[in-house]
């Protein structure tokens, strides 16, 4: 029997880069591929800072944020949107599941 196999190997794109992602928000479109919008979710920034000079004069002047929407705001910042039809979108699935299913055995509390 003649021995069969397909070598594959791994090349960067070059656009490729790394991405965080802290979620993913989408969902079907008209083609019936699934669109997964990964976001990094973070607190928004202030408008501006005031800095208050202390009396008398020291290195330690106040600063006061200023937030016109409330500092309670949070940002989803989408950074990456891949579309993927079914088969494929199960199968990122549940390769994520493994993976993260054995990160979590590892005794590490950063990761817990």
């Amino acid at each position: 029997m003649v021995d069969q196999k397909i070598k594959i190997k791994y090349k960067e794109a070059p656009g490729y880069r790394h991405v965080t992602a802290t979620g993913v928000f989408g969902g079907p479109i008209l083609t019936g591929d699934l669109l997964c919008n990964f976001f990094l979710e973070h607190r928004i920034l202030p408008d501006e800072i005031n800095i208050i000079p202390s009396d008398p004069p020291s290195p330690k002047a106040v600063e006061e944020a200023v937030y016109s929407e409330g500092k309670d705001v949070f940002i989803r910042e989408l950074q990456i949107g891949i579309v993927m039809n079914p088969p494929t979108a199960k199968a990122v699935g549940e390769w994520l599941i493994k993976r993260a299913e054995g990160l979590m055995k590892i005794d590490n509390p950063i990761i817990q």
